[in-house]
């Protein structure tokens, strides 16, 4: 069992890694423990990385590795939770959505903090992670709150464009957004796939045969590319934008 640090006049709580898999947070005066139960396992393999751990509950706590005559050891910091009211709007209304729509699966699920238009709020972007579950994408506009489902985003940065990307068993839709006056608007829409994927017309090699249809209209798969491309241009879709857990989230956002 890895050994707490001393106390200083900080007086930072002090935490220890125990098995099986829990955290020790002991209290700088009374010496009380608290066992936090949020993710230990995670926690235990995220604090023996060279990355820090943030707990959410009660408050927002860091584990932070610092090395005492030779050996590791860990501390666990312990902050009052953020005023919250001191934050701007779009990050309060971040924050209540996150912790009030938990996702299903929470290690399947990814959050970013991205610019979808030239405004001086981000967008929320979530990934599920798993099809039955979908995406949202969330922004703010003059202290508002809109969320659209969407699966699959692409965004091209700052140019107030996005494209959901879903599909399974041979149907798919790729469906182009942009954002006005802090609504999501639809600009463009389209869907393809077979007609029966059971029993529907196949070609030479067995392939089921797809059919193609952009804003209402049947169209040829090269005139879908076409007009797809026309609209969205997928080379300059934003690429390597920092991700998240649930866990990291809300610290990402009181600190963007």
């Amino acid at each position: 069992m890895r050994q707490p640090l001393g106390g200083n006049a900080f007086c930072p709580y002090r935490a220890i890694l125990k098995p099986p898999l829990e955290v020790v947070v002991n209290d700088c005066g009374g010496g009380v423990s608290q066992y936090y139960g949020y993710n230990s396992e995670q926690a235990s393999r995220r604090a023996s990385s060279d990355e820090s751990f943030h707990f959410l509950e009660n408050g927002t706590a860091i584990i932070e590795e610092a090395v005492v005559d030779g050996k590791s050891t860990y501390i666990l910091r312990k902050y009052t939770s953020p005023d919250l009211s001191d934050l701007p709007s779009w990050k309060r209304l971040y924050i209540d959505y996150v912790k009030e729509n938990p996702p299903p699966v929470p290690e399947s699920t990814t959050y970013q903090l991205v610019y979808i238009n030239d405004d001086n709020a981000p967008e929320l972007l979530i990934d599920y992670g798993i099809t039955a579950y979908s995406g949202v994408v969330c922004t703010v506009s003059n202290g508002k709150l809109e969320v659209v489902i969407a699966p699959g985003v692409s965004y091209i940065e700052r140019k107030n464009i996005f494209m959901s990307s879903r599909g399974r068993m041979d149907s798919y839709t790729d469906t182009v957004y942009s954002i006005q006056n802090g609504k999501f608007i639809i600009l463009h829409g389209g869907v393809y796939g077979a007609i029966n994927n059971a029993n529907g017309p196949k070609d030479a090699q067995g392939n089921f045969i797809y059919k193609y249809n952009w804003d209402g209209k049947d169209v040829s798969e090269a005139e879908y590319k076409r007009l797809l491309s026309s609209v969205f241009d997928e080379s300059k879709a934003a690429k390597g934008t920092a991700s998240y857990t649930q866990d990291e989230i809300i610290n990402a956002i009181v600190s963007f």
